[in-house]
């Protein structure tokens, strides 16, 4: 059979089974028409109707609502007892809003040492004994954002029964200049053969603060070298680019065991040889004392809360008679703090707080006055401003530490260009007086403080500032 006839045969079986009328030369030019194709039969379920996705989406949003209704109750009761814990702070004794008897910090120990100012969650005193804070509060993972000249840090804490302690504090640690480093360290401690600082147990409190370094721990225990290594040492030094006192350089351990662990302070903990390599053994070192500045809350597991602001210095402070110069000074810096405002008179209902703080002293009449204002409260902008009203300078107060210091109606707060009633208070202290001689004449070139404001009933707010001048 050809070829030819067995396509032919082929498809002629094609055509019949399709039913095609023919299907190549010498059939009938004409074909039939291909029946339409259909998709293949679908569900037999029929979908939801717009009366079920209504009711499914009424559902959605009021499940959203409910929340949205849970979180606004538990915002206005935090803010309830925020309100409540401001308004005892500043009804509290004298002592207890003094500039040293809120908290002080060490950078010796690292600690938070509060004084005579935290209320008793128990309610059965007024205000307990001076105490230090344990288990020590630690560095939070991310602090407020620093304000100008004044870097931010934020310390927390968590106790069995779940209670918690936070602290946020600015300071202006880094920015003063001590004495070079072969000044700051003795020789039996700086070699003069390695230029090393001899990094020992001996000096271990002292040096921790002034430890830093970007590989070394920042949670826990991290260990640099094995706990055993072969005889007779290690054939590498560990070596971690850091800052000693502000210094840069290199720390090395040659010995096993070789460990680093986050220092109370801020600073760094190291056990095993270590040793410092400076950059320059001139450089100049951060200045061991500073300012700063800050507010604490204590709440527990009920969410009754405790606040305070605390303002001070570490360090050397000269208790220099500010009344005895002339002349005047401008001082500009931060504040920060807490306040709650009746939800009536605006959209910012309360929280934390950061400012501009501007002072104006006039050492010649003994007075000072300030403006607290750029209000931002939980990071939204506000139209406020507080007035720090005339205030004497006199002598240290050896109680309070205040050089100067005004009582009840002693600030005024504005909103909107509405300005409240005269209320609360404010005090400070000077630090770091300049030269006696022309022309800086004596006067101070920082100034640290707190105030408090209301505005009617309706609002609360303490703070405290850190400024220099200017």
């Amino acid at each position: 059979m050809s070829m030819y006839k067995n396509l032919t045969t082929i498809c002629a079986a094609a055509a019949l089974a399709l039913g095609l009328a023919a299907c190549g030369g010498g059939g009938n030019d004409e074909t039939a028409e291909a029946p339409a194709v259909t998709d293949p039969p679908g569900s037999t379920q029929p979908g939801p109707s717009q009366e079920d996705l209504d009711s499914a989406n009424e559902r959605a949003d009021a499940a959203e609502d409910a929340l949205a209704a849970e979180q606004a109750a538990a915002k206005a009761a935090s803010l309830r007892q925020l309100s409540t814990a401001i308004t005892n702070f500043m009804a509290a004794d004298a002592a207890q809003q003094n500039l040293d008897a809120d908290i002080t910090y060490s950078v010796g120990t690292g600690r938070f040492t509060v004084g005579n100012t935290i209320i008793d969650e128990d309610a059965t005193a007024d205000v307990t004994t001076a105490t230090t804070l344990a288990p020590p509060l630690r560095a939070a993972a991310e602090g407020p954002e620093d304000a100008g000249m004044w870097s931010g840090q934020t310390h927390t804490r968590s106790v069995t029964g779940g209670e918690r302690d936070r602290v946020v504090f600015y300071t202006d640690q880094g920015l003063r200049m001590g004495p070079p480093l072969d000044t700051l360290l003795t020789a039996a401690r700086l070699a003069e053969t390695a230029s090393r600082v001899e990094l020992d147990s001996a000096s271990a409190a002292t040096d921790a603060p002034r430890i830093r370094g970007a590989d070394f721990a920042t949670s826990g225990v991290k260990n640099h070298a094995p706990a055993s290594v072969p005889t007779p040492t290690l054939a590498r030094p560990v070596m971690v680019s850091g800052t000693y006192a502000g210094v840069s350089g290199t720390y090395l351990c040659s010995s096993v065991g070789c460990t680093s662990a986050p220092g109370e302070s801020g600073g760094v903990t190291l056990t095993g040889t270590w040793h410092f390599q400076p950059d320059d053994r001139n450089a100049r070192t951060e200045a061991a004392d500073y300012r700063y500045f800050g507010w604490w809350l204590r709440e527990n597991a009920a969410g009754t809360m405790v606040v305070g602001t605390f303002s001070g210095n570490t360090g050397t402070d000269a208790t220099t008679n500010y009344t005895t110069i002339n002349g005047t000074a401008s001082f500009g810096g931060a504040a920060a703090g807490k306040v709650t405002l009746a939800p009536a008179l605006g959209e910012i209902e309360g929280g934390h707080f950061t400012a501009d703080v501007a002072l104006s002293a006039n050492f010649s009449r003994n007075m000072i006055s300030g403006t607290v204002d750029n209000f931002m409260v939980d990071g939204a902008e506000t139209d406020w401003t507080v007035a720090l009203r005339d205030a004497s300078i006199a002598d240290r107060d050896t109680t309070t530490g205040n050089d100067f210091a005004r009582g009840t109606g002693g600030t005024f707060w504005t909103i909107g260009g509405v300005r409240g009633r005269p209320g609360g208070s404010w005090q400070g202290r000077f630090h770091d007086p300049s030269p006696a001689t022309a022309p800086d004449n004596g006067t101070p070139r920082q100034a640290t403080g707190e105030f408090q404001a209301t505005y009617g009933g309706a609002g609360r707010m303490i703070g405290a500032f850190g400024a220099h001048k200017e």
